[in-house]
């Protein structure tokens, strides 16, 4: 009965991880703000748990490369002069890619 419930726990426990591993990737937000002069420039920063390319979306219509090599730490400059919103607050979503190919928002 010993060896059946030592068994029953192993395979539970193993199949567990099996299933609660994935490809997704955290994201450490350490910058993201607005210059106060002109030019208007957006800067971000941030650092992710595993190596990865990355890129950013503002207002879900303007999109711009991060990092095009796998890194661990992205960080970019975007100019915001010749782009419109519609409001003071900028909406924005980090995206990031796997050597694997997988995407993560």
């Amino acid at each position: 009965m010993k060896f059946r419930y030592t068994l029953f726990l192993l395979v539970l426990f193993s199949s567990a991880k099996l299933f609660s591993q994935t490809d997704s990737i955290e994201v450490y937000l350490i910058d993201a703000y607005c210059t106060r002069e002109i030019p208007y420039i957006f800067k971000l920063s941030f650092y992710t748990s595993d190596v990865c390319k990355s890129k950013v979306i503002l207002e879900d219509k303007y999109e711009f490369g991060v990092s095009y090599e796998p890194t661990d730490l992205h960080k970019t400059e975007i100019a915001l002069s010749n782009l419109s919103f519609t409001d003071n607050i900028v909406n924005f979503v980090i995206i990031t890619e796997t050597d694997s190919g997988v995407i993560n928002k």
